[in-house]
């Protein structure tokens, strides 16, 4: 098992899919899992706003 979890960020399409596809493949490790549905969807926002929020993403992931 890794020390460090894995992080899993769910825009709200699939992601939660693929979390539960990695529990099957990998159970022993640890994970930390973010929807951002209410951000959902990326497509129509601008290359600004998709950068700060994944900012507040990995600030989520480094301070759970």
């Amino acid at each position: 098992m890794s020390i460090q979890p894995i992080g899993v960020m769910d825009s709200g399409i699939g992601g939660l899919t693929v979390w539960q596809e990695l529990i099957e493949i990998m159970p022993s490790e640890n994970y930390l899992y973010f929807g951002d549905s209410g951000c959902c969807p990326y497509g129509s926002k601008d290359t600004e706003e998709i950068i700060l929020r994944v900012k507040t993403i990995i600030h989520f992931y480094r301070n759970p």
